[in-house]
């Protein structure tokens, strides 16, 4: 299965046959797992290993959640072959999203409040897949 998302409106014999994606096929395309895969990986491992100093393990998370919006776009431009800017833009918005979600580098701030980010996972993953790249 391709990365990249495929649109009726791009090529008629797509709407025709009934092969664009759908809803749902386009929710898995623009969640970037491996990059999250790598992120929980990273946390688990930072938190394991300096849980008793927040401080370093704050910046940590900060570190990994810049590294992990300048490797999203990069791996589905080079490694998935996704070639859609807004496609590669959205995957981006989801991993923010879903990090947003989890609390990550977000909890130690003053003003965040784990619903804020159920709310925001939960509107991404409806908003997101109804927009076309």
């Amino acid at each position: 299965m391709s990365r990249e998302i495929r649109v009726a409106s791009e090529d008629p014999q797509l709407a025709a046959a009934g092969a664009a994606d759908g809803y749902l096929a386009k929710l898995v395309k623009y969640i970037p797992g491996e990059i999250i895969a790598g992120y929980l990986a990273a946390d688990g491992i930072v938190r394991s290993s300096i849980s008793d100093d927040q401080d370093r393990l704050e910046s940590y998370l900060w570190i990994f959640l810049v590294v992990g919006l300048f490797l999203t776009p990069l791996y589905l431009w080079r490694v998935a072959k996704v070639s859609k800017v807004v496609q590669i833009a959205l995957a981006t918005v989801s991993f923010a999203a879903w990090v947003f979600g989890v609390g990550g580098a977000f909890s130690f701030t003053d003003w965040y409040e784990p619903f804020q980010g159920g709310l925001v996972v939960i509107g991404a993953t409806l908003v997101i897949p109804i927009i076309d790249p």
